[in-house]
């Protein structure tokens, strides 16, 4: 019985220890992001993908995010998910369908219950005062939407 043991035990452990491995992941298509400087990246669970919020393709803004790029890591694609209607734009602001070009920093967020990516304050040519917006796609090219949130008292400020 000990033996048995182990010999699971040792199974186990080599089941653990193998599962942990880095893999390269092809890039396939041509379209790709083209630049980002101070932003994050979340795993959207609900479309297996890894989101990351870019400058367009276009450099309209510099260095600014101003486009949401989803990445399979199955295929190595890159889908843009959203582009900014103010992309041309270094700082444009808010407004109620998209949030101000930004450096992301740690302000990005998955909320799995609600599958959607949250965003908060962050940095564009200075600290960007408190707002909260959502993000949601289907998946598809072009099909991402931003949802700006109320912004109630208290609250932590701007952040950058």
């Amino acid at each position: 019985m000990k033996r048995v043991l182990s010999l699971v035990a040792l199974a186990f452990i080599s089941l653990i220890a193998s599962a942990q491995t880095w893999q390269t992941i092809p890039q396939t298509g041509t379209a790709k992001p083209f630049y980002t400087v101070w932003t994050k990246a979340v795993y959207d669970f609900q479309h297996k993908t890894l989101l990351v919020t870019q400058d367009d393709s276009g450099h309209g803004s510099g260095i600014y995010a101003d486009s949401v790029w989803g990445f399979n890591p199955t295929n190595g694609a890159w889908t843009q998910l959203w582009v900014s209607d103010a992309s041309a734009q270094l700082c444009p602001g808010d407004t109620t369908t998209r949030p101000n070009h930004r450096h992301t920093y740690n302000q990005i967020t998955w909320d799995t219950l609600r599958n959607q990516m949250n965003v908060t304050s962050g940095s564009c040519q200075g600290a960007l005062s408190y707002d909260w917006y959502s993000f949601q796609h289907n998946g598809t090219a072009n099909s991402g939407t931003w949802t700006q949130s109320a912004v109630t008292t208290p609250n932590p400020t701007n952040r950058q």
